[in-house]
């Protein structure tokens, strides 16, 4: 018969001991992870082409900030650092001397056609002349008078008068840096821009306190009270930094 001795297992102390270690192990582990409920970080992140989104506005000169919030606060600066800028509204056109074509270029959508005469050409709003038309060959929507200048300009003003005939007329003014993105910049509701046919009509824009463009468009949505469109006068007057 077996002792009680010799059936009592005796405790392995190395089993108690590896036990231990594993536990202080998982333990200085657990230290290094930050809590989802927040934490200090100690280290620097790799975010591996990863974003951090969702971030609240910040209040202290130390938070993190959205792009939004950056891009947004950029556009603020720069309309503060426009409006202190000085500009010299000029009270001449830009497009005067139509024989020095190398300041300017002026092109149209449509213009009607008789050989070897520039009678009904674009370049005649430019004249000064009510007389002197440009007109289209037969369209009375959709289409459009261009200017593209040497460089950008910033303008504070334009005119515009309609050809005899005409008794209303729809339009809107665009802006482009190259040519082929056009941006609408005349402040008007179009809809209600009416000209009186043969005046010469002056608008007014603020757009020179945030942008110059290269190219300048007249796009009429559309014209009535003849078959074709077309203007006797348009005219550009610069705001230029003093």
């Amino acid at each position: 018969m077996k002792s009680l001795a010799s059936t009592n297992k005796v405790p392995n102390s190395n089993s108690n001991s590896n036990t231990d270690s594993k536990f202080i192990t998982f333990y200085k582990l657990l230290e290094t992870k930050l809590s989802k409920t927040g934490g200090i970080l100690n280290g620097n992140i790799v975010m591996n082409n990863n974003s951090i989104t969702a971030l609240k506005l910040p209040n202290n000169s130390t938070d993190a900030a959205s792009k939004e919030y950056v891009d947004n606060n950029n556009n603020l600066l720069k309309r503060e650092l426009t409006e202190l800028k000085k500009f010299y509204l000029n009270p001449v056109g830009c497009v005067l001397n139509l024989r020095d074509r190398s300041l300017y270029n002026v092109s149209a959508s449509s213009e009607y056609y008789i050989a070897y005469s520039n009678e009904y050409s674009s370049i005649n709003v430019f004249n000064n002349d009510l007389t002197s038309e440009w007109v289209t060959e037969g369209v009375n929507e959709d289409y459009w008078i261009q200017v593209e200048f040497n460089e950008a300009i910033r303008i504070y003003k334009f005119s515009m008068a309609m050809i005899k005939g005409i008794t209303n007329m729809i339009w809107k003014l665009e802006g482009s840096i190259d040519g082929s993105y056009f941006e609408q910049i005349n402040t008007f509701n179009t809809a209600d821009n009416t000209l009186a046919s043969g005046m010469i009509c002056f608008y007014h824009t603020d757009v020179y306190k945030d942008k110059a463009y290269k190219f300048y468009r007249l796009f009429i949505i559309r014209s009535t009270g003849r078959c074709c469109g077309g203007l006797s006068h348009l005219q550009f007057y610069s705001a230029n930094l003093i």
